[in-house]
């Protein structure tokens, strides 16, 4: 899930604050990786794309949320 970063921040989120414009979002937000958003693949939209060093943090911390092995 993507939230704004005006809202509290919490453990476990990836900071989008910089490369929000990149990532195909009008604002600085956070990828909350404790909280898990399940829609229809024809409601979801393409924004962006995130950097490789991003994906990588989101990837360690759903991993360690789902005690599942970091590759």
């Amino acid at each position: 899930m993507v939230t704004s970063a005006e809202n509290r921040r919490w453990p476990g989120d990836v900071s989008l604050e910089r490369d929000h414009k990149k990532a195909g979002l009008p604002s600085p937000s956070y990828i909350r990786t404790e909280k898990i958003t399940a829609i229809e693949e024809r409601l979801a939209e393409w924004r962006g794309q995130i950097n490789e060093d991003l994906l990588a943090e989101v990837q360690v911390k759903l991993a360690s949320h789902l005690n599942l092995p970091v590759s």
